[in-house]
C-alpha cells in the first residue's frame, strides 16, 4: 500500500510539473534582442562590416517545480528593419521585412548614409510595432585597432587610431 502511494504521488508530482511548463503564448514574440551589429561606425556610404542580428523571444515560460524559468525563440515571426529618419540615408541591403528562422533569429545588412553623424534603425514585429528595438550607427567616423586585449602595463599588438572623414570618405583629421 504505502509503495503505490509513494508512485501515485510521484506521478501526480510529475503530471503537475509537465503541464505547469506548457504555455499558450508560447509561440508568441515577446520581445527583440540584439545579438550583434548595433552601434558600429564608418565612412559614410559605406556598409557597414558587421551584419545585425536579432533574435525574436517569446514570454518566460514557468520552470520545473517552479524554477525560475527560460524565454525561448519563436521562429516565423516577420520582423521589419527601417530608418528612423529616411533623410540621413541609411539603408537596409536586401529585404526589409525578414522573418525569423527556427532559432528565432533575423538578420540585415546595412550600408551608412552620407549625412556625417548618428543614424538610427528600428526593428519591429510585423503587426505589433511595440515590440521594437533601436539601433545607433555612426556615419563620418572611423576606427581601427579596437577590441584587443592585454594585460595592464602591456602595450596593444595594433595601434588605435580613429579618422573622422567628410561626406566623400576624405579623412578630415
Amino acid at each position: 500500500m504505502y509503495r503505490s502511494s509513494l508512485l501515485l504521488l510521484g506521478m501526480v508530482l510529475v503530471a503537475g510539473a509537465l503541464v505547469g511548463c506548457q504555455s499558450d503564448d508560447e509561440g508568441q514574440p515577446e520581445r527583440l534582442v540584439v545579438r550583434s551589429g548595433a552601434a558600429q561606425c564608418g565612412v559614410a556610404g559605406s556598409e557597414c562590416g558587421e551584419v545585425v542580428s536579432l533574435e525574436v523571444l517569446g514570454p518566460k515560460q514557468r520552470g520545473l517545480l517552479g524554477g525560475s524559468g527560460h524565454t525561448k525563440p519563436v521562429p516565423g515571426v516577420a520582423v521589419r528593419f527601417e530608418a528612423l529618419d529616411p533623410a540621413s540615408g541609411l539603408a537596409i541591403l536586401g529585404d526589409q521585412t525578414v522573418t525569423s528562422d527556427q532559432g528565432g533569429s533575423v538578420r540585415c545588412r546595412i550600408q551608412l548614409g552620407n549625412r556625417f553623424g548618428d543614424q538610427y534603425l528600428r526593428a519591429y514585429v510585423v503587426g505589433d510595432p511595440a515590440i521594437s528595438v533601436n539601433l545607433r550607427f555612426v556615419a563620418g567616423i572611423s576606427k581601427s585597432g579596437d577590441r584587443q586585449e592585454t594585460l595592464a602595463g602591456q602595450e596593444l599588438a595594433r595601434p588605435l587610431s580613429v579618422t573622422i572623414t567628410d561626406e566623400t570618405g576624405k579623412a578630415t583629421s
